[in-house]
């Protein structure tokens, strides 16, 4: 990933003898490219002209902006109204995702789990505490399908904001029908793609186009700036995994 976005970004540079486009623009067509080699939808229209925060996200606005794994359902919810996003788009974006979760283990097992599942957990994390890690999709971990929700169907969610989906009334409906049926899976997760992006976005002259994706171009001054921006949030957190 790192490596194809680095050559989109030097392509794209050459051609257009400069830096006109924005790292949110490459790493969303990054992100909807990178779905579809792996199985997923590709049909989605990624909207594009979006600019780079003037201002780099530090861990703390990085961890306070992201949900954590042990999120229930309704707070799940209210993160996501402040940024006009509902019920619909965080399930879909939940089957998107494909810490730790030795809470749901110990002291005693969580009574949601599956129990063969909670089995081969227990081999992975044999003890509170243990330093291994494990795919959060057991069966097709390199394909983009719909068995993650299939799997909270069987009781077989990794996290608790996973299997709260399915026993959450408001959000059970829409995981049986992603369960039933890949292609609505696949159709709503584009269209909450594309919400995303919408997010509270830059454009025109707002903002600025970074020469690196990990830095605020030099001689950039926070002024009055607030951070309020999720989307770029996720952004420079995607930027930082990446080593831009």
């Amino acid at each position: 990933m790192r490596r194809c976005c680095w050559t989109a970004i030097a392509a794209v540079e050459r051609e257009c003898r400069g830096a006109v486009v924005s790292c949110s623009d490459i790493l969303a067509l990054a992100a909807r490219d990178s779905v579809a080699a792996t199985g997923g939808p590709s049909s989605y229209h990624v909207p594009l002209g979006c600019r780079d925060s003037p201002r780099f996200a530090t861990q703390q606005d990085v961890l306070s902006g992201l949900p954590a794994p042990t999120s229930t359902v309704p707070s799940l919810l209210a993160v996501l109204r402040n940024i006009n996003l509902n019920a619909t788009d965080l399930v879909a974006f939940s089957g998107g995702h494909a810490t730790s979760f030795d809470d749901r283990l110990f002291p005693r097992p969580d009574p949601a789990l599956n129990p063969d599942f909670l089995g081969k957990l227990k081999q992975t994390c044999p003890a509170k505490g243990t330093d291994r890690r494990t795919v959060l999709d057991i069966r097709t971990p390199n394909v983009f399908d719909n068995k993650y929700y299939v799997y909270l169907v069987n009781r077989e969610g990794l996290f608790v904001s996973d299997q709260e989906l399915f026993t959450n009334a408001a959000t059970r409906p829409l995981v049986e029908r992603f369960a039933r049926s890949q292609q609505d899976f696949f159709d709503q997760f584009g269209v909450s793609m594309v919400k995303t992006g919408q997010i509270k976005v830059l454009t025109g002259d707002q903002g600025q186009v970074r020469r690196n994706c990990s830095a605020r171009n030099p001689g950039t001054v926070d002024g009055d700036l607030s951070w309020s921006s999720l989307a770029q949030t996720v952004v420079d957190a995607a930027v930082e995994s990446l080593g831009f």
